[in-house]
């Protein structure tokens, strides 16, 4: 009987030495899985605050050339308006100068007529 005494205390020690490996193996997987997730979580916040960094930055340089593209539009309107205010300066001008040459011409001609009729 104390053979298999014996024999019962040290299957039953295996037994617990067995769970006791397993316990700390798995302990260990754990633990190493924990790290990981935490490494991935640092990961991912980085990653987060990055892209929010660079969504920022998009924003800004979007807002920057909205307004760049604004003033330029801007520009051209005013710089057409100049346009169009020195053309019509032109045009008057030169509609002056067609009356101004017509009434020469008229009165070349009344005197042409006036000098006939004498």
């Amino acid at each position: 009987m104390n053979t298999q005494l014996a024999f019962a205390f040290g299957m039953l020690a295996m037994v617990a030495i067995t769970m006791l490996v397993v316990i700390v193996v798995g302990m260990v997987k754990v633990h190493r899985q924990g790290n990981a997730i935490t490494s991935l979580e640092k990961w991912i916040d980085n990653t987060n605050q990055s892209a929010d960094q660079n969504m920022q930055v998009l924003e800004r340089r979007i807002s920057e050339e909205v307004q760049s593209l604004l003033t330029a539009v801007a520009e051209v309107h005013q710089r057409i308006g100049e346009t169009y205010s020195v053309m019509d300066s032109r045009f008057d001008k030169f509609e002056n100068k067609i009356k101004l040459q017509n009434n020469i011409d008229d009165d070349v001609i009344k005197i042409k007529r006036q000098l006939i009729k004498s």
